[in-house]
């Protein structure tokens, strides 16, 4: 379970970088990387801000804020290339094997609401995460 940023929509700068003969692939990287942690920060803030949980009558606490088991497996995986689309991308992840259960909710054995970290958190960044990669892509050129 996880979200992407990929960099396919900013071809251009990667090509003024290709044509200086610069290292595209480690500024790629790079500014994959700096654009996924503002994904990760906010879906780790996410999860460790209560919500309605089982029914809306408790606190959605126990494997979120209480163990910190699903907070402590969200992580920022290796950039890959993309094969179908062209371009890299890089996952922000969580390792936990049930974490599609917080996200989208279930429906029992006690119903529980969905309680949304990943995608709220790629939804509110994914301004911040475009203009971070440009800007890595930028001063990367620069140098």
């Amino acid at each position: 379970m996880g979200v992407e940023a990929s960099v396919t929509d900013i071809g251009a700068l990667i090509d003024k970088a290709e044509q200086m003969g610069l290292k595209v692939s480690s500024m790629e990287n790079g500014a994959l990387r700096a654009g996924a942690q503002p994904i990760l920060e906010a879906a780790k803030q996410n999860l460790e801000t209560p919500s309605l949980h089982h029914l809306g009558s408790k606190q959605f606490e126990k494997d979120s804020i209480v163990t910190k088991k699903l907070l402590e497996s969200i992580t920022i995986g290796n950039p890959k290339k993309d094969r179908l689309r062209g371009g890299r991308y890089i996952k922000v992840f969580t390792s936990r094997p049930n974490a599609h259960l917080v996200e989208f909710g279930h429906a029992g054995p006690a119903p529980a609401p969905p309680h949304p970290f990943m995608r709220t958190a790629y939804q509110n960044n994914k301004e911040e995460v475009k203009r971070t990669i440009i800007e890595v892509l930028r001063e990367g050129i620069k140098q």
